[in-house]
């Protein structure tokens, strides 16, 4: 997934946790991963004040979707 991200232009620092920097409207993620449970958590760190967190979620959810179908052809 974090390769994905970088692919699409996003800056990436830190290794569980990661920090990733979106480049857009200062929207900043913290990231983590837990190999044991399988578990991904992702908190909003930062944005600018007129990006809604609505708008931010809806755009993660739609690039997980996108980065499973791209990594469920892969592993076929």
């Amino acid at each position: 997934m974090l390769r994905e991200l970088y692919k699409e232009g996003m800056k990436i620092a830190g290794n569980n946790p990661w920090r990733v920097d979106t480049m857009q409207f200062g929207v900043k993620l913290d990231v983590t991963w837990s190999e044991n449970s399988g578990d991904m958590s992702i908190t909003i760190a930062s944005r600018e004040w007129f990006v809604p967190a609505s708008r931010i979620w809806e755009t993660i959810e739609t690039s997980m979707r996108r980065i499973n179908v791209f990594n469920d052809k892969a592993a076929s």
